[in-house]
């Protein structure tokens, strides 16, 4: 792994400008090929110091880090930590919430009535086993859905959907409602359709 130096030297960022800008440190890391891996963005839950300026005092908070294979690079962890820079290579683990699926399902609200009053749409376009689970989901039998059901649906957690979120998602996209899902899930699960 790279040190903070090196990565400092590389990226043009002094880690005195790293703390808040996790997004545009992790970002720069990949530009600059320093490792590989995918951007992920969402909830930081691992520990978090009183002394952390500006992020003592929360029980968690949006954060940045790169995915590679199974484990987390967090180049900017330590700000959370109140320690000495240094960059986190560990496993995937509850400290990371990719897209805020996690608190998104701790919070998960009852599915909305349908509403005829909002914009209609039919699932008639949808396979057949996305339709249905569409259905189950809704607790409605019916082939209509209204728009605030389209945002409940595209707001659920990925695990949730299970294996017709992508599905899901492209049916959402065709009938120009892509705006109802969260942009880090639909790039995770669509790419940058």
């Amino acid at each position: 792994m790279i040190s903070v130096a090196q990565a400092v030297k590389k990226i043009g960022i002094p880690t005195k400008n790293w703390p808040g800008n996790c997004y545009g440190v992790a970002q720069a890391f990949l530009k600059h090929k320093l490792v590989e891996g995918t951007l992920q963005y969402g909830h930081y839950f691992g520990p978090i110091s009183p002394k952390s300026k500006p992020f003592g005092g929360r029980r968690f908070t949006h954060h940045a880090w790169i995915l590679n294979d199974e484990e987390i690079i967090d180049p900017t962890r330590w700000v959370f930590e109140a320690v000495k820079p240094y960059i986190y290579v560990g496993p995937i683990s509850d400290d990371y919430d990719f897209g805020g699926n996690r608190l998104h399902k701790d919070h998960e609200k009852p599915p909305p009535p349908f509403n005829p009053e909002e914009r209609v749409f039919n699932l008639r376009t949808m396979p057949l086993v996305c339709k249905t689970m569409v259905k189950v989901l809704l607790k409605s039998p019916s082939d209509k859905v209204s728009f605030g059901q389209t945002m409940w649906l595209g707001n659920l957690a990925l695990d949730t959907l299970g294996e017709e979120t992508r599905t899901l998602y492209k049916w959402l996209v065709e009938n120009k409602l892509g705006a109802v899902i969260p942009i880090d899930n639909r790039r995770h699960v669509l790419g940058d359709k």
